[in-house]
């Protein structure tokens, strides 16, 4: 019992410290945060949050690999149900994205400085190179490229969609960018199988 309550403290302390660390960085960059200014947005005091963190590079990292972690959870869900399709499996990934888009959309704000932005783009990356290149007569180095250039694509899409509240639902949203995907790669000749 004391555990539990230990447990839901804890959640509750990182989610304080979450939500005014995402607070923080809407109004300026992440070396401009500092512990206080965390702390003092979240109503904690420091020791409280060197108890989770080092500092706020760490918590940002943190916050990174937990979001990673459950699209890779996502990931994994959808082709143990037997949705082994990018098509049936990307909606999953963005309504968990549209459900964490206030550090979602900080993530996507600057894509020269986000290794979050590559770490999920590569997660799908292999699943559209190897359909194209059996479906399309395109090397793998040509089906690499299309995916780089049809990938920064769909995050600036993700990016303005997250930005205006995520007005369009995120089936639209997965449809939208696998047909602008696909439109690429079948301008390439198609293999008749």
């Amino acid at each position: 019992m004391n555990e539990k309550k230990t447990d839901a403290r804890v959640r509750y302390t990182k989610m304080m410290i979450r939500n005014g660390f995402t607070s923080l960085l809407k109004e300026k960059a992440l070396a401009k945060v500092t512990v206080t200014d965390i702390c003092a947005k979240a109503g904690i005091n420091r020791a409280t949050f060197y108890s989770h963190y080092k500092d706020p590079t760490d918590l940002m990292e943190s916050l990174e690999n937990e979001l990673l972690e459950n699209i890779v959870d996502i990931i994994n869900e959808s082709l143990a149900s037997g949705e082994a399709e990018l098509r049936k499996i990307l909606p999953h990934i963005l309504s968990f994205i549209q459900s964490e888009s206030d550090i979602c959309l900080i993530f996507t704000s600057d894509l020269s400085n986000s290794g979050f932005v590559m770490r999920c783009l590569r997660l799908i990356e292999s699943r559209f190179v190897s359909t194209w290149t059996s479906r399309c007569d395109i090397s793998a180095e040509l089906a690499d490229e299309l995916y780089l250039y049809g990938a920064m694509g769909s995050v600036g899409l993700l990016h303005k969609w997250l930005n205006s509240g995520c007005q369009q639902s995120a089936e639209y949203m997965a449809d939208l960018i696998i047909r602008l995907f696909n439109e690429g790669a079948s301008s390439f000749h198609i293999r008749q199988t």
